[in-house]
């Protein structure tokens, strides 16, 4: 079983080094994504849950003052003044989900593509590319006639029609 620990904003991996240098077993999925910066986009690695991440209960002896001493971190998760806990299945899920995301692999040329945000949400397309900037050509119908697009490729998902 593992435990939830809320960090402090953008601290989730300094409170992960921290927690790893007092021996305690800690997971805190990351993932990359494209991101706007400067007018750029640019692939960074960010928390798969922003400002969360996981306690093995194995590395715990119950010294929670020590946890929440440390560096980056806020508290520990609790309800009903309970400590919150989450399955190994829950925790083996996620890192079978993130081995198994990659980004070049989730969508490939010809397959069917919903874009999920912005202006365009909801219409289904054609990938046909990703080109060097990092957005991807899709193919879409809008009224009777078939138009080519340029869109982030994190705006897009693959669709089963």
């Amino acid at each position: 079983m593992w435990y939830v620990v809320q960090t402090k904003p953008r601290d989730e991996i300094r409170a992960k080094e921290h927690l790893e240098k007092q021996g305690f077993e800690v997971y805190l999925p990351l993932i990359t994504r494209d991101k706007v910066i400067r007018s750029r986009i640019k692939r960074v690695v960010v928390p798969l849950f922003s400002r969360y991440l996981f306690l093995s209960k194995d590395s715990i002896n119950q010294n929670f003052t020590l946890i929440q001493n440390t560096r980056g971190v806020c508290n520990l998760i609790k309800f009903g003044g309970v400590t919150a806990f989450v399955n190994n299945e829950v925790i083996l899920t996620i890192k079978k989900g993130l081995d198994c995301y990659k980004e070049e692999q989730l969508v490939k040329n010809g397959e069917s593509v919903k874009i999920i945000d912005g202006p365009l949400r909801g219409v289904m397309g054609i990938f046909l590319e990703k080109n060097p900037e990092g957005r991807a050509r899709i193919l879409v119908t809008m009224l009777s006639n078939s138009h080519e697009l340029h869109i982030e490729h994190f705006q897009l998902i693959p669709c089963i029609i």
